[in-house]
């Protein structure tokens, strides 16, 4: 075999190598990654679960410290805090009803468990959590006490969430209304972020509803299960 044979042979299998290694990293790139809050190997150890309400806590002085502003890089970054909040709550209410399975599962897909908008063979699950908790709200089932402790802690993750995204729509509605008045090179500042801000002012009060309403059913779930909720916590969800 010549040298330009051997050098196109060579070409080739580098190129096929690059291809390969290609795809491998897009296959990973698409595989979705399930970011858990909770460590598995440690959901029954009373020396985890009953430090989580004091992170709960802490999460929720965090958000009643959020300042209104019209900066858009606090205002976004409060955004996601929110987000993963609402998520840690998902996740605990889900480990308190023992259904850890079902929220990695529906998780691994990029639904929600708490949605009650699933389809196909989801929708069981989603009927699932419906029935449980109303076994719950009406003293049909009992929570062990680490189940209460997970439930506790998911409530005050969700109101700290709640009570950021009230923040965050009074700063965006802010940030608007900046950007509404400005004037010339001034105006360019707020070009780019409008868009996001304005979606967050139409979207964020549904989001709002649809959390108090839950907020509302874990509230008697907790009188039924005797489950004490610090009243700061309520106090501030409905001032």
């Amino acid at each position: 075999m010549g040298t330009i044979q051997r050098l196109i042979v060579l070409i080739c299998i580098f190129l096929l190598l690059v291809s390969c290694v290609g795809l491998e990293a897009k296959k990973k790139k698409a595989d979705p990654e399930v970011k858990l809050f909770l460590d598995d190997s440690q959901l029954d150890n009373p020396e985890y679960y009953n430090k989580l309400p004091l992170l709960s806590l802490e999460a929720f002085a965090s958000a009643l410290l959020m300042p209104k502003t019209s900066n858009f890089k606090v205002i976004n970054y409060n955004y996601k805090l929110a987000k993963a909040e609402s998520k840690i709550a998902e996740e605990m209410v889900a480990v308190s009803l023992g259904m850890r399975q079902e929220f990695v599962k529906i998780e691994a897909e990029g639904k929600s468990l708490m949605s009650a908008n699933l389809e196909g063979s989801d929708a069981e699950i989603s009927e699932t959590l419906i029935a449980k908790l109303e076994d719950l709200k009406t003293d049909k089932a009992q929570l062990s006490e680490s189940q209460k402790v997970y439930f506790l802690s998911g409530f005050i993750y969700l109101a700290s969430s709640i009570v950021r995204e009230k923040t965050i729509l009074e700063s965006s509605k802010k940030f608007v209304n900046e950007a509404k008045n400005a004037k010339g090179i001034d105006a360019v500042m707020y070009v780019k972020d409008i868009p996001y801000a304005t979606n967050v002012v139409i979207g964020l009060p549904v989001l709002l509803s649809n959390q108090m309403r839950t907020i509302s059913e874990f509230i008697t779930i907790a009188k039924t299960q005797n489950i004490e909720i610090p009243k700061d916590v309520t106090d501030s969800l409905f001032q």
